[in-house]
């Protein structure tokens, strides 16, 4: 029996995920790369670390393209990578970065406007760029948000305003490109333990590490099941998480409530390192 033929690299369906050299990013590339026959862009200011990704997915012919998506020079560079393809069937917008200290801190400012350019405006110039070739493919784009966009997380001010941003443009997008055949997921995860996220502490606790905290190749699995067309619109993970909006409408007083004793502990946690 002659052997299955392989999908042209013209009709290979195009995937774009950025923040590609760890994390959530690094775990959907190999995802995608594993369970669908696609052709992957990937991007990230690493390059080394970009062709690490490429490497341990075993995707041999991605597409680098080590760029700055916090610059306008950067989107553009990655726009115009893309570009050349003459298609996009996926793009997953999962660049993002907190601020370096708290927002109590005296410079917490000081890389505000990276955060909010890496966090809210590269996934809007990215999905204003390529949504004629997403609608020439029918195809998914996938925002990678957070629960910090569900609920304000106490001493990430800043990075729960661009993570709140993130969802709000990615329902108006979803209302906006529905009859023009391309499909918005805003997958909301809850903390994952990856470089740069202090979030392994969490994640060690025997009962409440598992309810609390997800894992980088979970958020991946979304990411490839909403390509597929499948799961829902706004997937929050891990679950439990995904109570937080009914509590916000049958019982608010409750959320502030906790919310104002997480600042409380972040500040007692803070005044006690710092003495």
């Amino acid at each position: 029996m002659p052997a299955p033929a392989r999908t042209s690299a013209r009709e290979r369906p195009v995937v774009v995920v950025t923040g590609a050299s760890s994390g959530i990013g690094r775990a959907t590339a190999i995802e995608f790369a594993r369970a669908m026959d696609v052709r992957l862009v990937l991007a990230a200011r690493r390059s080394d670390q970009l062709e690490r990704t490429a490497q341990v997915a075993g995707a041999n012919d991605a597409v680098l393209v080590d760029c700055d998506l916090a610059t306008v020079d950067g989107v553009e560079r990655l726009v115009t990578a893309v570009r050349d393809f003459g298609r996009v069937d996926v793009l997953v917008n999962n660049a993002g970065r907190a601020s370096a200290h708290d927002f109590d801190h005296p410079d917490a400012l000081a890389d505000l406007d990276e955060v909010m350019a890496l966090n809210l405006r590269a996934p809007i110039m990215l999905t204003h760029a390529l949504t004629p070739l997403l609608e020439r493919s029918r195809g998914t784009i996938v925002n990678v948000s957070s629960v910090a966009g569900l609920v304000g997380t106490p001493g990430a001010d800043a990075y729960s305003a661009t993570k709140w941003g993130l969802t709000g443009f990615s329902e108006a997008s979803r209302a906006r490109l529905r009859r023009r055949g391309v499909r918005v997921v805003c997958v909301q995860p809850g903390p994952v333990p990856t470089p740069g996220w202090p979030h392994e502490r969490l994640s060690r606790l025997p009962v409440l590490g598992r309810a609390l905290t997800s894992s980088s190749r979970e958020i991946a699995r979304c990411c490839v099941r909403a390509a597929r067309g499948s799961g829902g619109a706004a997937p929050v993970r891990p679950r439990t998480y995904a109570t937080i909006p009914l509590m916000r409408a049958v019982a608010p007083w409750l959320v502030r409530a906790v919310l104002a004793r997480v600042a409380s502990r972040r500040r007692n946690q803070a005044e006690r390192e710092s003495r």
